[in-house]
């Protein structure tokens, strides 16, 4: 199998990578290496993340997530905002949107996917505000009331438990749609 080469050094799959099978290519993404991939790519919406880079980096943001909040309640207990959660999580969104992304692509998915609870979520929002804006109206049927947002709530769940299972699945081993296989 060639794994070393002017083509393979550039980022660009041998055909022999082409063919790995999912648990290969994969194996040798440890934390680190998957934590400095996605910083690297923060802004690459386009290839493949193999399952291993991702949750490695998902990981990462929760662990660094929960030092940082017990830092902010030692440290920052009478703040509003916990200042080092807060600038944790606006550093790694981006890169863990990219890397969500890419991760859909692997499994040939388009990337987009990874917004639909937040969709749900807007929709959920918007369809609950209307008709309050011109204050309130006792002859108003509100169009989330009852029923309506037992559902919308369940979509929403839905929805994020869907992607969340997408999220798990291993990759296409093969090139697919989005490329080929995320070399490890």
């Amino acid at each position: 199998m060639k794994t070393a080469g002017p083509a393979f050094e550039r980022g660009q799959a041998t055909d022999d990578a082409k063919e790995r099978p999912t648990a290969e290519r994969t194996a040798n993404v440890n934390p680190s290496k998957a934590i400095i991939t996605c910083f690297r790519n923060y802004a690459v919406f386009s290839g493949r993340a193999p399952r291993a880079e991702y949750w490695w980096f998902f990981a990462f943001i929760i662990v660094a997530v929960l030092i940082t909040g017990r830092v902010d309640a030692m440290a920052f207990s009478g703040a509003s905002v916990p200042p080092l959660t807060t600038l944790v999580q606006l550093v790694t969104l981006l890169p863990l949107l990219a890397v969500s992304y890419r991760r859909m692509h692997d499994i040939d998915k388009p990337g987009w996917l990874i917004f639909l609870p937040m969709i749900v979520s807007v929709a959920f929002i918007f369809l609950s505000t209307i008709g309050y804006a011109s204050g309130p109206n006792p002859n108003f049927n509100a169009p989330l009331s009852g029923n309506r947002f037992a559902v919308l709530g369940t979509l929403q769940a839905v929805a994020a438990l869907v992607i969340l299972w997408w999220l798990t699945r291993a990759g296409d081993p093969k090139s697919n749609t989005y490329g080929p296989p995320p070399a490890a």
